[in-house]
């Protein structure tokens, strides 16, 4: 599909990717000011992580893992934002944008060096730029790893054909950016064979040849992939839905890709947190019908435009297919974690795809009509994206729009409803634990799951209304259960929470050595955090009457973090009852 432009429009087209940056900016701009998700990532990663500051032992500790994903390189991002403004979120949100804006141009870098022609490659630079998709991307902090990411990885494609037009088997320089994304996150190990079928695309044969000239790049994930073996031996398994049955994980494999493909092309609705996918007779009726369509189509290529099918739409169509893997439950390792943020990678080759496919309609679609439709269907992105950013503002905004369904996740819905707990909500905390443990039900651990985050909001609520005959046995109930460590995946202070009320009813009740023995669990519970522990390792000790224990534990807890006034009161009781 060829487009030919008068001479003004080559130098419109030779300045358009800055114009294709500044939208983007402008776009995005916005979200500067945003406050961190402070409930879903961005306090281990940024503003509770040790490792972030400036001394040396930090700096040297900063690339170490965070919730056992090992991502250095863009861990060692963080450092000039906290070096600017040290937790001000502004000079975070404004480096996720650069890096993002980078990215974009990496894109049309990388589909120029492909040869696709200048328009097309403009459009689906800005569709790539703009798409409401790239807000989870580069809106939320603790993203940045995506961001970077495909910047180097975009960077590291485009040297590496640019080098392979010129009759070069190896660059060292897009070698280099290939170990550099994958420092930054595992993704990237998919760049060997993406080279090669990029390489299918550009030469339009299938050189096999190639996949040999590619060893370097194998070695470089083989390095990679030891070093990371040996910093992070234990990987944490894709939080998502699974399936154990052969048909029904089929099913939920073509539905992934489904909605990956369809929320790309054409994003309707877009949740910073999906529900849970339920496999109703409807919906897998409906996914059946689309796979035989899409399957139609795809033999209707090959008999009709074998060629094109071959060499401009299958080799993107399997980029972005095995991008994907991971998270689209294929293998047993993988799971189905369907989130926008996983497309920010495959999105461009499936527009490439597309773009394969547009060209079975060269001269039979008016120029005009393909200009306003793509003119229309920009206007809708940028709209979209500009709806879709508030979304995340912050903790409240976030949460409030991901159980702004009829059946929400039941792990942000519980965080929610544990939210609207500490704010003293207890009706709309009990609203939202009975909706989102309603549909959500997929294995047995995700049912032992739901029953644990019940009681425990069930419980909560009880106790901040008086109910201590409701609240005490379903607080109990966690505990003596051996729930409460299940507890700390909904919130870590909620096992702390659950001691303290339980210890408090036992005080209000007179039980003062059921009360000493919840402030010891206290103590207990968080080794690391030595004024927790002798705050309440000194109320237990007054609960027992050990009143020269108890001083001492005050005084310590005095001595770790003066600024707290909690030990202040009962030190001076200790005191009191120790002279007496």
């Amino acid at each position: 599909m060829q487009i030919h432009f008068a001479k003004s429009g080559e130098r419109f087209l030779k300045y358009a990717p800055w114009g294709v940056l500044l939208i983007a900016f402008l776009l995005f701009c916005r979200s500067f000011g945003y406050g961190p998700l402070l409930h879903f990532d961005d306090a281990p990663y940024i503003f509770d992580n040790p490792n972030l500051g400036l001394s040396g032992e930090q700096i040297k500790r900063l690339g170490s893992p965070v919730m056992d994903l090992w991502t250095p390189l863009s861990m060692y991002t963080y450092l000039a934002d906290f070096a600017i403004g040290g937790y001000d979120v502004y000079s975070y949100h404004i480096q996720n944008t650069l890096w993002h804006l980078l990215a974009v141009l990496m894109v049309w870098r990388l589909l120029r060096e492909l040869e696709v022609e200048p328009a097309a490659a403009l459009v689906m630079s800005l569709i790539f730029a703009i798409h409401p998709q790239r807000v989870e991307s580069v809106v939320w902090l603790s993203e940045r790893k995506d961001v970077v990411t495909a910047a180097l990885f975009f960077a590291s494609l485009a040297t590496f054909v640019h080098f392979r037009r010129k009759g070069r088997t190896f660059d060292p320089w897009s070698w280099l950016l290939m170990l550099g994304a994958l420092f930054c996150k595992q993704t990237a190990i998919a760049l060997p064979a993406v080279m090669f079928l990029l390489e299918v695309y550009r030469e339009r044969k299938w050189n096999f040849k190639v996949l040999l000239q590619l060893w370097p790049y194998y070695l470089g994930v083989v390095f990679y992939m030891i070093v990371a073996g040996v910093v992070r031996p234990h990987s944490a398994g894709q939080v998502g839905d699974s399936v154990s049955e052969p048909l029904s994980a089929l099913i939920l494999v073509a539905r992934n890709y489904l909605q990956y493909a369809g929320k790309m092309l054409l994003p309707l609705e877009l949740n910073p947190v999906y529900p849970f996918f339920v496999q109703t007779p409807g919906a897998i009726a409906a996914i059946v019908l689309v796979c035989l369509g899409a399957g139609g189509g795809l033999l209707w290529l090959w008999f009709r435009k074998r060629a094109l099918l071959l060499y401009d739409i299958l080799p993107p169509l399997l980029v972005f297919g095995g991008i994907l893997i991971p998270v689209c439950g294929f293998f047993p390792f993988s799971s189905a974690d369907f989130a926008d943020r996983y497309s920010y990678l495959p999105s461009v080759f499936l527009l490439l795809a597309v773009f394969g496919v547009l060209k079975c309609f060269a001269g039979k679609i008016q120029t005009r009509l393909c200009v306003f439709a793509l003119a229309a269907y920009l206007l809708y992105l940028g709209a979209f994206n500009f709806i879709y950013q508030p979304v995340w503002r912050n903790d409240h905004t976030f949460y409030e729009a991901v159980c702004d369904v009829p059946s929400p996740n039941y792990r942000p819905a519980f965080i929610l409803a544990d939210l609207k707990l500490k704010e003293g909500d207890a009706d709309g905390a009990l609203a939202l634990a009975a909706k989102a443990a309603h549909g959500t039900f997929r294995s047995a651990e995700q049912r032992r799951s739901i029953d644990v985050f019940s009681r425990y909001i069930r419980g909560m609520a009880a106790y901040q209304r008086g109910d201590y005959d409701t609240a005490v046995p379903l607080l109990f109930g966690l505990v003596h259960e051996g729930y409460d460590t299940a507890m700390f995946y909904l919130n870590s202070d909620a096992p702390f929470r659950i001691y303290l009320a339980l210890a408090a009813v036992s005080h209000e009740q007179g039980e003062n050595d059921k009360a000493a023995f919840w402030y010891d669990h206290i103590a207990r519970i968080y080794p690391e955090n030595r004024f927790l522990g002798a705050f309440y390792g000194g109320m237990a000790a007054m609960c027992r009457g050990d009143y020269p224990l108890a001083e001492k534990k005050f005084t310590l807890a005095g001595e770790l973090k003066p600024e707290d006034s909690r030990w202040r009161e009962y030190l001076a009781a200790a005191r009191e009852k120790r002279m007496k």
